[in-house]
């Protein structure tokens, strides 16, 4: 079978379409690496990048434009795009750790700049993690002058490979309903990765948990009352394993969930198991990291729960999906995705594709159940 560039880069291309990419500029990268005789990895990776730092650099000269006229919300909407164009460039799992570092930099910059430039009250803090060792997390809080705190809030959890800044899209909604949003850098991902070499391991992710509560409850803008958590991929493995543990939590959001335990050793993908950049965000051997991650899927929740999850999902299973489900103890709710993926093809990895597709209605429904939850 020959494959093409597009169906090479399915999942790539459908995960920056649903975090924030033009659909144009997507379609214009496409075009410009076809016309190209790309004979390896490294010139498809190669050119990859750089059509999209083009696009990158364009936005950014945008905003430089508007800032010295002081155009704020051009601003803030330029360096948005900015910051899709180096995700999408984030995304390619090259073992080049240098320059995947180089890569997220910039992403985190220009996501920074977005928000300077907007009037969205956000803090950028540190979770105290071990000597000298912090979680990056931003601190998203409603608009004041509709809420008043201290607020409820939705601790967010992001998967393997993911950051933060990624979770833009799930936060704006839960902001909106006058929820304060607390967007993580786990163990293995971001700078906590790339800042203060915290790598992803069963251990790390329980301290984690323990030290992020810890700082909600510590916090006086953020009601320890009213708690949430959320995650997608892995990171819905760790809200599931957050609200199981502390039990202040009232509700919990999972969006395709990841419990690497409970995949078929096939299915998972070989990129989560070699190379170079897998290694890089594991702190020991990959057998034995999958072996202790079925710590995420331990204990029940009590809280109010909503799963998403699709009969699609190539990694997790339905039935196994909903053995989480069946053990939850509380007040639960299950969104099943039945449409087949429009981007990703079945010889491509479609564990996020089937509800990433459905992400512009789903993060909706998500932000009304925490919001409903945290009003109780």
């Amino acid at each position: 079978m020959q494959w093409s560039i597009r169906n090479l880069l399915n999942p790539v291309i459908t995960r920056c379409l649903i975090y924030g990419a033009n659909p144009f500029d997507m379609e214009y990268v496409l075009r410009k690496m076809e016309e190209k005789p790309l004979l390896n990895a490294r010139m498809l990776d190669d050119t990859w990048m750089s059509e999209w730092e083009k696009k990158a650099q364009h936005f950014i000269s945008l905003a430089d434009e508007e800032s010295r006229k002081d155009n704020m919300v051009s601003v803030s909407e330029y360096y948005s795009l900015a910051a899709s164009c180096y995700y999408a460039c984030y995304l390619l799992n090259s073992d080049a750790i240098e320059k995947k570092k180089g890569i997220y930099e910039k992403l985190a910059s220009t996501y920074e700049q977005f928000l300077t430039a907007s009037e969205r009250q956000v803090e950028a803090v540190k979770i105290t993690f071990g000597e000298k060792k912090y979680l990056p997390a931003y601190l998203h809080f409603p608009d004041k002058n509709k809420y008043e705190g201290p607020y409820p809030c939705v601790i967010m959890f992001t998967g393997m490979g993911s950051c933060k800044e990624e979770m833009e899209i799930e936060a704006k909604p839960l902001i909106d309903r006058g929820i304060a949003v607390l967007a993580m850098d786990m163990p293995g991902t971001g700078n906590a990765l790339f800042q203060y070499d915290i790598k992803l391991s069963a251990e790390n992710t329980e301290k984690a948990i323990d030290q992020i509560l810890s700082f909600c409850k510590e916090n006086p803008l953020i009601d320890n009352g009213k708690l949430g958590t959320y995650g997608l991929c892995m990171g819905g493995g760790f809200a599931y394993r957050a609200a199981a543990k502390h039990t202040q939590i009232q509700c919990c959001v999972s969006l395709f969930p990841l419990f690497l335990s409970m995949v078929e050793p096939d299915n998972i993908p070989r990129w989560m198991k070699q190379g170079q950049w897998a290694a890089f965000q594991m702190d020991k051997p990959v057998e034995q990291f999958l072996d202790e991650m079925e710590i995420i899927g331990e204990g029940c929740i009590n809280c109010d729960f909503l799963l998403v999850h699709s009969v699609y999902d190539n990694w997790m299973e339905l039935e196994k999906t909903k053995l989480i489900y069946e053990k939850s103890q509380g007040a639960k709710q299950e969104i099943e995705i039945e449409e087949q993926p429009v981007y990703a093809t079945k010889e491509s990895v479609m564990h996020a594709m089937p509800v990433g597709e459905q992400m512009h209605w789903i993060k909706r429904k998500a932000a009304d159940f925490c919001a409903q939850a945290l009003r109780k």
